[in-house]
């Protein structure tokens, strides 16, 4: 844990921009969009269950926000929040170094770019594998090992200059008060709120 650790650690201290084309497998489905990284910062555009989204990354604020064109609305939230793992697999793969073992097993070529790979371990069981650009010091290259068929690419990666517009919220976007997933609507269900038990977890 602690060499992949410390690799974040280096990350910030990085400027890095490129774009690439971003290939998501989950079992038989493929979702293709577009990432665009500007030092600690990165956001990606995409087509989830027909809808057109876009998802900014903050790092150093720990902030991920998932914005809705067509309702021109945004959900805000934590990197580490279990939402925001769900639609980002690389705060997926930091997060899942945080709480197991990291160990670098070597160098292969990805795409054009030498990286280091990484297999995190959790008791003991490879849980995901993933190559680093030592360039771009950015995963290009994700595998869950528990399921070979979840995986996340980058490809077509263009070293230019990225935009800081494309950070910004949007001025007519509103954000959305909510504690359902992004692209869930809030369900009434007030016997059920009613009768469930305090929040503990707190």
């Amino acid at each position: 844990m602690m060499v992949l650790l410390a690799m974040f650690a280096c990350n910030a201290a990085a400027a890095s921009q490129f774009t690439a084309d971003m290939t998501m497998k989950q079992g038989s489905d493929t979702t293709t969009g577009k990432i665009y990284v500007k030092d600690l910062k990165y956001r990606m555009d995409m087509v989830e269950d027909g809808h057109q989204i876009f998802v900014i990354v903050d790092q150093p604020d720990s902030v991920t926000r998932v914005f809705l064109p067509e309702g021109k609305m945004y959900i805000e939230m934590g990197t580490q929040d279990f939402r925001s793992l769900m639609k980002d697999p690389f705060q997926g793969v930091k997060y899942t170094a945080s709480i197991g073992e990291s160990k670098h097993v070597g160098t292969e070529t990805v795409n054009g770019y030498e990286c280091d790979k990484y297999v995190i371990l959790i008791n003991d069981q490879n849980t995901m594998t993933q190559w680093v650009s030592k360039k771009l010091e950015f995963p290009v290259r994700i595998i869950m090992d528990i399921s070979e068929a979840n995986s996340v690419e980058l490809q077509n990666i263009q070293e230019d200059p990225v935009d800081d517009t494309l950070f910004v919220i949007p001025a007519d976007y509103t954000i959305m008060k909510t504690d359902q997933p992004a692209n869930t609507p809030p369900v009434q269900t007030p016997e059920v709120t009613k009768e469930a038990p305090p929040d503990t977890a707190k």
